[in-house]
């Protein structure tokens, strides 16, 4: 084993026990015995991302793809660090070229997945859900993944397919409230209140904090006339985030709904 080699394993347990600065010290002297290590870069900026120093990280995925310019592990990273910067054109073209460089599934998956994440934030719902299936093609077991094919699904007024998604997401995991929130809103997109105030309240049962799940809740119970059970959650709500505008809103509105109905009694 070469020096280099001795202080780029030293720097990978380190950064194992989590003792991050001094792994980096550790790639510094294996780079300093050998500038043309490129895994001791890698390595580096896999530490230096892990402490969110981004920028830097970036640089030295650079110096190792200046001397491996093809391997598929550092620029998977390099587009991470770069999607972390919310620099999305440069990192897509990263996730791509890695993509062309590598069959492993494992980090294909990855690839894909957070190059159809860009996408769908950048509202290309399409092209997102062409990356969800690409990774279904190679695993189905992966719950998160049909929520994110469901909720693009979703956008783009997809409701029934979004359903499908949805469901399998919670075949795989039952206890992913996300999931169970997602449905519950499709489920009100169709105007089917009733399934979808039985979505959220298995999202609540899992998360009691989860704050969009109530807000949806509350505005199927609105839809349903069940006005006083809504009112209430709002109060729940506003209580956790008294500034929070939607919910004064709706309760306002929910309370004007009450007084409405009972004035027809």
């Amino acid at each position: 084993m070469s020096v280099a080699e001795a202080w780029n394993d030293k720097g990978y347990n380190l950064v194992n026990e989590g003792k991050l600065e001094e792994a980096i010290k550790c790639y510094d002297n294996a780079l300093e015995s050998d500038p043309f290590f490129f895994v001791a870069w890698t390595n580096k900026g896999l530490a230096l991302a892990s402490m969110e120093r981004d920028e830097e990280a970036i640089e030295c995925f650079n110096r190792a793809l200046e001397i491996n310019s093809t391997d598929a592990f550092t620029i998977l990273n390099k587009a991470n660090s770069l999607l972390a910067l919310q620099n999305y054109e440069a990192a897509i073209e990263c996730y791509d070229k890695s993509l062309e460089l590598t069959k492993d599934s494992v980090m294909n998956c990855m690839a894909y997945y957070n190059k159809g994440c860009i996408l769908a934030s950048l509202k290309w719902f399409r092209k997102a859900i062409e990356c969800y299936n690409a990774i279904l093609e190679l695993d189905q077991s992966i719950a998160v993944v049909w929520v994110n094919k469901g909720s693009a699904h979703s956008n783009l007024e997809e409701e029934e397919e979004a359903i499908r998604c949805y469901k399998k997401a919670l075949d795989l995991d039952p206890g992913l409230a996300l999931a169970w929130r997602d449905l519950g809103y499709s489920y009100s997109m169709l105007n089917n209140f009733q399934e979808a105030i039985k979505c959220y309240n298995k999202a609540l049962q899992i998360d009691p904090y989860y704050y969009d799940a109530m807000m949806n809740k509350a505005f199927a119970l609105n839809e349903t006339e069940q006005f006083e059970e809504a009112i209430k959650l709002y109060d729940v709500i506003l209580n956790a985030n008294p500034g929070f505008e939607d919910a004064i809103y709706s309760k306002q509105v929910a309370v004007r709904n009450l007084e409405t109905r009972d004035r027809k009694k």
